[in-house]
């Protein structure tokens, strides 16, 4: 099971010829293959129905039977199902009685709450990276920084949760100020807006000629749980048109995105 920052599982619509459960709404999952392990297969299996990579997915089980759960709120990528389903939905856990779901989803759904509920909260989480700065808070130093750099939930889940600012330190490269480099995909999700707007185009032609943006791709994480790219939505998808892998990022925390 996949919950977005706004506390939205994902569930996904399975096809009329589904071996198991056609037309019903259910999360990703399948069957394990062999010498597989039931997480390398929850893995694989939402890449394959989902087109998303998850990460320290948590496993739980909610019967006698030899079904595994597993639930996370980390995950990378924009949701694309594959030939198997016919719709998708991040669904508000109350609202699931909205859909045809398969059975026993509720249950395990409620399990899955509770195992996020538990979980050691961004504090714990990120401690070892943190130091008090001069702007008398918390915060997480982005240099230097040891492993990848985090999922855009990781610093949304600070700011919401505890009130960090998950970076406070800009760096300066070519007259651009920006917090960190992030994976063009990751920051496509992020996007909201027109998409295809003229300025895309335009932007396009720029990165081409200049092989940089103009500005960092400025987010807005709020308290309600959200990160938003609108100003420099073009940026982002123009950056995706052209195959640029990575781009400098400038995070505005905010209470409301």
């Amino acid at each position: 099971m996949i919950f977005d920052p706004e506390g939205r599982l994902l569930i996904l619509l399975r096809g009329a010829g589904a071996h198991w459960m056609p037309l019903k709404w259910g999360p990703p999952g399948g069957m394990i293959e062999p010498g597989e392990s039931p997480m390398a297969a929850a893995i694989r299996e939402t890449k394959e129905e989902a087109s998303l990579d998850i990460y320290d997915p948590v496993e739980f089980h909610t019967s006698d039977t030899d079904i595994v759960h597993f639930v996370t709120r980390d995950y990378r990528g924009k949701v694309q199902i594959d030939w198997e389903h016919d719709d998708f939905a991040w669904v508000y856990p109350e609202d699931l009685t909205n859909y045809d779901i398969v059975p026993d989803l509720m249950a395990n759904v409620a399990r899955a709450k509770e195992i996020l509920k538990n979980m050691a909260s961004p504090h714990k989480l990120f401690e070892n990276w943190r130091r008090f700065t001069n702007y008398d808070h918390y915060s997480v130093g982005s240099d230097p920084f040891y492993g990848p750099p985090p999922l855009i939930n990781d610093v949304v889940d600070c700011w919401a949760q505890e009130g960090v600012r998950f970076y406070v330190e800009i760096h300066h490269a070519n007259g651009m100020a920006y917090h960190v480099m992030l994976p063009t995909d990751e920051l496509e999700f992020h996007v909201e807006g027109n998409r295809g707007s003229n300025g895309s185009a335009y932007m396009a032609q720029e990165l081409i000629q200049q092989g940089e943006p103009p500005r960092a791709v400025r987010i807005r994480v709020g308290k309600n749980g959200r990160a938003i790219i609108d100003r420099d939505a073009d940026i982002v998808m123009a950056a995706k048109e052209v195959g640029l892998a990575q781009l400098p990022v400038l995070f505005n925390f905010v209470d409301e995105a």
